[in-house]
Protein backbone atom coordinates (compact mmCIF):
# COMPACT_ATOMS: atom_id res chain seq x y z
CA UNK A 1 0.00 0.00 0.00
CA UNK A 2 2.85 2.17 0.55
CA UNK A 3 3.94 2.15 -3.05
CA UNK A 4 1.03 3.58 -4.02
CA UNK A 5 0.18 7.20 -5.04
CA UNK A 6 -2.76 9.13 -2.30
CA UNK A 7 -5.13 8.99 -6.18
CA UNK A 8 -4.19 5.37 -6.42
CA UNK A 9 -4.95 3.77 -2.68
CA UNK A 10 -8.26 6.46 -3.15
CA UNK A 11 -9.38 4.50 -5.81
CA UNK A 12 -8.76 1.05 -4.97
CA UNK A 13 -10.64 1.83 -1.71
CA UNK A 14 -13.57 3.38 -4.01
CA UNK A 15 -13.23 0.84 -7.00
CA UNK A 16 -10.92 -2.06 -6.08
CA UNK A 17 -9.91 -3.76 -9.42
CA UNK A 18 -9.56 -7.04 -7.83
CA UNK A 19 -13.12 -7.08 -6.12
CA UNK A 20 -11.72 -7.15 -2.68
CA UNK A 21 -14.42 -4.24 -1.22
CA UNK A 22 -14.41 -2.75 2.02
CA UNK A 23 -16.38 -5.30 4.54
CA UNK A 24 -17.59 -3.62 7.92
CA UNK A 25 -19.20 -5.70 10.52
CA UNK A 26 -20.04 -3.45 13.37
CA UNK A 27 -16.78 -0.60 13.55
CA UNK A 28 -14.65 -3.64 12.74
CA UNK A 29 -13.21 -3.92 8.53
CA UNK A 30 -13.25 -7.47 8.23
CA UNK A 31 -11.78 -7.00 4.37
CA UNK A 32 -9.48 -3.97 3.06
CA UNK A 33 -7.82 -3.01 6.61
CA UNK A 34 -4.68 -2.78 4.77
CA UNK A 35 -6.31 0.04 2.70
CA UNK A 36 -8.14 1.83 6.17
CA UNK A 37 -4.93 1.33 7.48
CA UNK A 38 -2.88 3.33 4.96
CA UNK A 39 -5.36 5.95 4.32
CA UNK A 40 -5.89 6.67 7.81
CA UNK A 41 -1.76 7.03 8.16
CA UNK A 42 -2.28 9.45 5.34
CA UNK A 43 -4.60 11.71 6.71
CA UNK A 44 -7.14 10.67 4.09
CA UNK A 45 -10.05 9.75 6.09
CA UNK A 46 -12.54 11.44 3.94
CA UNK A 47 -12.58 8.86 1.52
CA UNK A 48 -12.21 6.09 4.05
CA UNK A 49 -16.33 5.19 3.49
CA UNK A 50 -17.21 3.86 7.05
CA UNK A 51 -17.48 5.21 10.58
CA UNK A 52 -13.95 5.36 12.28
CA UNK A 53 -14.21 4.74 16.42
CA UNK A 54 -11.07 6.12 18.28
CA UNK A 55 -9.17 3.43 19.71
CA UNK A 56 -10.21 3.52 23.34
CA UNK A 57 -13.94 3.58 21.79
CA UNK A 58 -14.61 -0.25 23.20
CA UNK A 59 -16.06 -2.49 20.35
CA UNK A 60 -19.34 -4.61 20.37
CA UNK A 61 -19.00 -8.61 20.58
CA UNK A 62 -18.89 -10.16 17.28
CA UNK A 63 -22.37 -11.28 15.94
CA UNK A 64 -22.40 -14.30 13.67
Amino acid sequence: MEGLSNEELIEAIRNPTDGQEIIVRGNNVLNGNGRIKEAQRRGLTGVIPVDILPDEEPMGPWEN
